[in-house]
């Protein structure tokens, strides 16, 4: 066997498998982002991740991202907000995340509605919320982001907030309906 056949083998899985995106994790900052997928993965480790995909529309207040050595997230920057289940606070922020994103009460927020909205509908594809994110340490001296989803924003309120034309260059296309949704 050459040694050109042997290389093949390397790359086995690499046909089945999906390319990598360009995402970054949340930094800190206040930001206004538009939810592109949520998601939720097992590792090869077996931990559950719940990963909000968004791409940022607007940058509210960079002044806490200024403390970050990456700075601020850019318009149109993809970031990812992942969560490990395995992490104790992990449940109670998402939770929190949801019930902002959808505007349903807490006990609405169950086992069956957040498969629901991971289904390949992606039912929160689209909406726009705003966060604000505050670097911390933690007890163990690594440095950390806190993610707090504020609020969800109507399209028309995105429209009149961010313009136009940065929607357009941006490629994100808003339905201004009479509820402005």
């Amino acid at each position: 066997m050459t040694n050109e056949a042997n290389n093949v083998s390397l790359f086995k899985g690499v046909g089945e498998s999906k390319p990598s995106r360009d995402r970054d994790y949340f930094r800190p900052g206040r930001y206004l982002a538009q939810v592109e997928k949520f998601l939720v993965k097992q590792n090869d480790d077996g931990l559950i991740h719940y990963i909000f995909e968004m791409c940022i529309v607007d940058v509210i207040d960079e002044s806490e991202a200024l403390k970050d050595a990456d700075g601020p997230h850019g318009l149109g920057h993809g970031v990812s907000w992942v969560m490990g289940k395995h992490k104790k606070p992990s449940l109670p922020n998402l939770k929190a995340a949801l019930m902002v994103m959808t505007g349903v009460p807490e006990e609405s927020i169950t086992e069956q509605f957040c498969a629901d909205l991971t289904s390949s509908s992606q039912p929160l594809a689209g909406i726009f919320i705003e966060f604000l994110n505050k670097p911390i340490v933690t007890k163990a001296g690594a440095p950390f982001t806190v993610i707090k989803a504020k609020r969800k924003w109507s399209h028309k309120e995105v429209f009149e907030k961010v313009g136009p034309e940065q929607l357009l260059n941006l490629g994100v296309e808003l339905e201004l309906g009479s509820g402005g949704e």
